[in-house]
């Protein structure tokens, strides 16, 4: 080979070289211009394949979470708990220490169990995972409360509501449970001091309107107790469990004819929730 061959074949060689880094150095870029496409078109499946192997670029992250984001959105919209859970999980990931998605993932997997009659033990998971590293962390406690409320875990939840107490002293959501285990203890004074407090920090809550109406109802109280449910039902008025309760304090109160119309009114409510089910 002559030595002008040679020359010209290194210096090809070289330029090839030089186009496969350059093509190396700009895929990423060009994959981030892809994935905004095909986020834009919401495609939002592709999108995240496209990020999710090199989410350790700033603007990949970024665009990342806004794609996990809108698959979340669409997800819980049309009640798919377990593609929600996916995402939040596939989330963690790459973010394990996104307190804030853990929380989310906790949420929706009680949401999840709720619905499905399935076990709360995962979400219950989440919430005490959370606490281990953030103990003052009020929505996880919150949430590990209500968790275990649901569950029956009256004493466990306790404990967790006085903790929420101490946190969120404003807060009324701490006194709804608290006044839960009251009633569950059938301690009706406790219970309508407890929502009483709730109802100074939250006087728009119809959970504790139409707890304070319970109690009233266990204590034969029956105008009382219409009264918290029509007050409930102002704040929420497609609230059917309200519209229920009425109409069983009316009846007790010897009231027939409104009793029937908020049956009816719950009846109503109940038929376009089953409809609207999936």
């Amino acid at each position: 080979m002559s030595r002008t061959s040679a020359v010209l074949l290194l210096c090809g060689t070289l330029a090839l070289a030089a186009v496969g880094v350059g093509w190396w150095l700009y895929r990423p870029t060009y994959r981030l211009h892809q994935a905004e496409q095909a986020l834009a078109g919401n495609d939002l499946a592709r999108a995240a394949a496209l990020l999710q192997s090199f989410t350790a670029d700033a603007r990949a992250r970024t665009l990342y979470e806004r794609v996990l984001r809108r698959l979340v959105k669409a997800d819980t919209s049309a009640n798919r708990w377990d593609d929600v859970d996916r995402v939040y999980s596939r989330w963690l990931d790459f973010e394990p220490d996104r307190l804030d998605i853990r929380l989310a993932r906790g949420q929706n997997r009680l949401t999840m169990a709720r619905e499905t009659g399935g076990s709360t033990a995962p979400a219950v998971d989440d919430f005490r995972s959370i606490l281990n590293r953030d103990p003052d962390n009020y929505e996880a406690r919150l949430s590990l409360a209500q968790t275990l409320l649901s569950d029956a875990h009256m004493a466990e939840a306790q404990k967790e509501l006085l903790v929420c107490r101490r946190l969120r002293p404003g807060r009324a959501e701490p006194l709804i449970g608290l006044a839960s285990c009251a009633i569950e203890d059938r301690n009706w004074t406790e219970a309508h001091d407890l929502l009483r407090q709730a109802l100074e920090r939250d006087p728009g809550s119809a959970t504790a309107l139409t707890m304070k109406g319970d109690v009233c109802l266990q204590q034969q109280q029956y105008a009382q107790a219409a009264e918290y449910f029509r007050e409930a039902l102002k704040w929420e008025p497609l609230n059917k469990n309200a519209h229920l309760k009425l109409a069983q304090a009316l009846r007790y109160g010897g009231r027939d004819d409104e009793a029937r119309r908020e049956e009816r009114a719950y009846e109503k409510l109940d038929h376009a929730e089953k409809q609207a089910s999936p």
